[in-house]
């Protein structure tokens, strides 16, 4: 750096050196200090000052990052805070009077901080930090000072330049005001936070940005950031926040969008940083960091969390956490959640990272684990109410039952034990959802064999469905028992007098106690006689009876055990017993008037049926659209439209007789031939309400009704619609134009919701990539799209579409595409300049003619010709009165890139040309030579 405008005084001169020398190296700062201070000693205030500035201006016109600028500016920075005398108390209320050198200094920059040069406002504002931040962390200043610095950065951080917002950013980090709920600068800050487009000016401003409740809640919402670093900021800024701050629900979010970040840089982030600084919040204590998290309704969360930390932890402290005794059990009054989850963790911890001894410490043997879990199970009803809630005692079983899945099964003993103690706890009314899937999955290991599994289920099943209980009922006595009382009447009769005997001689000696006791005897005495003095004509007889039960949970409990059973991808055909559970359980839960959630895992059932039996599957596909239609319920229409979408990826529309290439847009008006099938007895139709279902009457709206489940004002139904309709799309079952233009439409329609539009851009990615008629189709739903945009209604949520940007999407899609010689925008091309040229067309010409500039067309001589020849028509057109001749631009821009592209064409031929030459030349001479030789 140099100043080639610096005044040629001998002080002058020594200034510059000064600062010459000082940008090479910082260790020669206290040095130069010392001399530059004796000058200033020496020379007039505003001599000195105007010489420091002259050499101060020539680093502050960099606007790139150099060390020599670096260090010039921090020897600057120093130099004029050294100046500034300290203050004699450490009352910080109190402002010493500033010293003015460091007056001057400040009024020039902040007469400099609105330059032109971009340069200047961004040193200006980078230097004015330096100085804030070199006057110390008890430094204060006047008021009016203050006030004018925070006018002067507030303008800044409006700034044009990106890089000059973000530095008048931190040059303001020094005025907050934390405790004012008012404070200009935080709420500057928060308003940047979400609506400045630059990402550093956020990740700034979160590094810099002070800690209390506004700022906290920010920063939380910056955790969802488009960019990674801002994201990355974010999770540090509320690293260094106690987690007390946080309420149960925001730290389970933060860890779980944490863990889970795309980026690798924010996921190391909250292992190694926000993690762990949470744990030592909590004194490294496990239980009570779990708790933190809550255990119950956060469990894969605080799993992967535990996981993080199991890492880098001693295994020794970890076993001492886990509450264990002696036999390697914690015992079952002491069990929690926390304590549980901790344990299930652990054991995996050390089986995954093959730490055998200390996996053995904390687990027990499998049959010995078995009967702990049927301890917990016997005490559950006691405890019930009284220390833990219904909730918590199901998590606790599950828990054990996942750490029940480290245990070796080559036990034979032990896995025949953990058999039955499945089979038991499945038949009991506390088996939660969540437990019958973990056991029923699990169980496919304990029981290999498919045929056993399904009977041991299927037995369970018609266990809780119809369980025996005892029944009594009378019947007469008989000759030889009514004989048998008579005798023991008889012989009570005697005892009885020889009592009263005794009680009559105790009476008469006075032997009031004795007395007594005879009396008790003879009172009980004759209760018995009388007993048998009765003489009952009929006894009671027990016997088992099953006994049916119809109840929705009972019903929910077995079909919850089917439909888990039959997930098992070694059930490849419907087994007998499966579908005699099928017809005595599930078909006739199929009622309007059942239990919602009844009925929706019974059609699941159903589905997983039809899965396996592709007959099946014709017979009740229509079904599931009956119950999308008539059902009250939008649990039922989910799993229908699941079902539904299922068969049809699997067995395809031609397995259903349905024309998967029917426009279900288009409406026919024209009469249909009709026919009367005869009636066969292998026919079987079925009958739901009374209701006959023909599959082939319906197979022709079959598309059209899904299509129309994307329109669906229920969003878990249009997610499941869209979901199913682009995996059919992916897998070829189907091919439609009209599908694809609707798609597009939904994917930028402001109202679809952010997942929606997440899964549409992940298939049209997928799309244009895995099928390979993805452009052709893509082609032929340009216009349409676009048609359907313009003569969208102005009380339809897509007339907010910009159909230029859909357009440019179109079109980038099919960018990569030339198959066979084939390009997709050689023929949008054709398409946009026909419609251009077509008088009738209803489209925006100025939408048509701007997509022609974002096309890569390919063209030969006949092809380009016909372009040109075309274009040449619609500049004619733009020529003619009242057309927008400003859109003649971009026809030029268009017709220069295809010369462009002509040329390069050529330019590249000719090359070709003119290698093949040379090697021609070199095989020719290579020949001679040989021949020589």
């Amino acid at each position: 750096m140099s100043n080639a405008n610096m005044i040629e005084t001998p002080e002058g001169k020594k200034i510059s050196e000064v600062f010459t020398a000082v940008q090479y190296n910082r260790t020669c700062h206290p040095k130069y200090l010392k001399n530059l201070r004796k000058l200033y000693d020496k020379m007039e205030l505003d001599t000195f000052f105007k010489e420091f500035v002259s050499n101060l201006r020539v680093p502050m016109t960099y606007i790139e990052k150099h060390p020599h600028v670096e260090n010039a500016l921090r020897f600057a920075a120093e130099f004029i805070i050294s100046i500034q005398p300290k203050s004699e108390t450490e009352d910080a209320d109190e402002c010493d009077e500033m010293c003015a050198f460091l007056a001057q200094t400040f009024e020039f920059l902040l007469k400099s901080h609105n330059a032109k040069d971009k340069a200047i406002r961004y040193r200006v504002c980078y230097f004015l930090n330096m100085l804030l931040d070199t006057m110390g962390d008890n430094a204060t200043i006047e008021d009016e000072l203050c006030n004018k610095i925070m006018q002067s950065m507030m303008e800044r951080i409006l700034d044009k330049s990106p890089k000059v917002r973000a530095q008048a950013a931190i040059a303001l980090h020094r005025l907050q005001e934390p405790q004012n709920p008012a404070c200009p600068v935080i709420n500057v800050y928060i308003f940047h936070l979400t609506k400045d487009p630059s990402a550093e000016v956020r990740r700034v401003i979160l590094s810099k940005m002070a800690k209390n409740k506004q700022t906290l809640h920010a920063a939380i919402k910056r955790t969802r950031d488009v960019d990674d670093s801002v994201r990355k900021m974010a999770y540090l800024f509320i690293s260094k926040i106690t987690v007390k701050s946080l309420t149960i629900s925001q730290r389970e979010l933060l860890m779980n969008n944490g863990l889970h970040d795309t980026s690798d840089a924010i996921k190391k982030c909250v292992k190694e940083v926000l993690i762990p600084a949470w744990l030592r919040y909590y004194e490294n204590n496990y239980n009570n960091f779990i708790k933190a998290i809550d255990a119950e309704h956060a469990s894969e969360t605080v799993t992967l969390a535990l996981g993080c930390l199991f890492k880098n932890a001693d295994p020794e402290n970890l076993i001492e956490q886990l509450p264990i005794d002696g036999s390697k059990f914690v015992p079952v009054e002491q069990l929690t959640s926390e304590i549980v989850l901790y344990w299930r963790c652990l054991a995996e911890h050390f089986k995954k990272e093959n730490l055998t001894d200390e996996f053995e410490r904390i687990m027990p043997e499998l049959t010995r684990f078995c009967v702990y879990i049927k301890e917990f199970l016997g005490e559950k009803e006691n405890r019930a109410n009284k220390q833990l809630d219904q909730m918590t005692q199901d998590f606790i079983l599950l828990q054990l039952f996942e750490i029940v899945k480290f245990h070796d099964l080559a036990d034979e003993v032990g896995r025949r034990n953990l058999k039955n103690l499945i089979l038991e706890t499945l038949q009991e009314n506390h088996c939660s959802q969540k437990l019958s899937e973990c056991i029923v999955h699990y169980f496919e290991k304990v029981v290999p064999d498919t045929a056993d599994r399904i009977a041991s289920l299927v037995e369970v099943i018609n266990e809780i469905r119809m369980p025996t209980r005892i029944n009594e009922r009378v019947v007469p006595i008989s000759e030889d028992e009514r004989h048998e009382r008579k005798m023991m009447k008889a012989k009570l009769g005697v005892k009885l007098l020889e009592l009263e005997d005794e009680e009559y001689s105790a009476i008469q000696c006075k032997d009031y106690t004795k007395a007594q006791a005879i009396n008790e005897k003879v009172v009980k005495l004759r209760e018995e006689i009388d007993t048998l003095s009765k003489e009952p004509e009929e006894v009671m007889e027990s016997q088992n009876v099953p006994e049916e039960k119809n109840d929705p949970e009972t019903m929910m409990q077995c079909l919850q055990i089917m439909y888990y059973m039959m997930q098992s991808t070694t059930i490849n055909s419907l087994y007998p017993a499966l579908r005699t559970l099928m017809e005595s359980i599930v078909l006739p839960e199929l009622r309007e008037d059942n239990n919602e959630k009844v009925l929706s895992i019974a059609l699941r059932c159903i589905g997983l049926c039809c899965h396996v039996d592709a007959e099946l599957a014709k017979k009740y596909l229509m079904l599931c659209f009956l119950y999308i239609s008539e059902s009250p319920y939008e649990d039922v229409w989910i799993a229908a439209a699941q079902v539904i979408f299922d068969m049809l990826l699997k067995y395809g529309f031609e397995h259903f007789n349905i024309n998967k290439d029917d426009d279900p847009n288009n409406q026919q008006n024209g009469k249909r031939n009709k026919s009367i099938r005869l009636f066969s007895q292998t026919d079987e139709d079925v009958l739901v309400n009374d209701k006959q279902i023909n599959p082939a009457e319906s197979s022709d709206s079959v598309l059209k009704a899904l299509t129309a489940l994307i329109d669906n004002q229920h969003q878990n139904l249009q997610s499941v619609a869209i979901l199913g309709l682009c995996k059919l799309i992916l897998h070829k079952r189907i091919c439609n134009v009209n599908l694809i233009s609707h798609l597009i439409i939904l994917w930028h329609n402001p109202s679809t919701k952010e997942n929606l539009s997440q899964t549409l851009c992940n298939f049209f990615n997928l799309y244009v990539n895995k099928v390979n008629e993805s452009q052709s189709i893509l082609e032929d739903a340009y216009l349409p799209t676009l048609r359907t945009l313009r003569n969208a209604s102005e009380m339809s949520d897509i007339i907010e579409i910009d159909p230029l940007r859909v357009s440019e999407m179109i079109i980038k899609l099919t960018c990569c595409a030339i198959h066979n010689n084939y390009s997709a925008h050689n023929q949008i091309t054709y398409n946009i300049l026909s419609e251009i040229l077509n008088p009738e067309t209803d489209l925006e010409l100025e939408v048509l003619i701007k997509s022609l500039k974002m096309l890569d067309v390919n063209l030969d001589g006949e092809m380009k010709n016909d372009i040109l020849k075309a274009l040449e028509d619609v500049e004619d057109l733009l020529n003619s009165p009242g057309e927008p001749k400003r859109l003649l631009n971009y026809i030029h821009q268009f017709r220069a890139k295809i010369t462009a592209a002509n040329n390069e064409t050529n330019r590249t031929v000719e090359g070709l040309e003119n290698l093949i030459k040379i090697y021609e030349i070199v095989q020719v001479c290579t020949s001679m030579d040989h021949t020589e030789d």
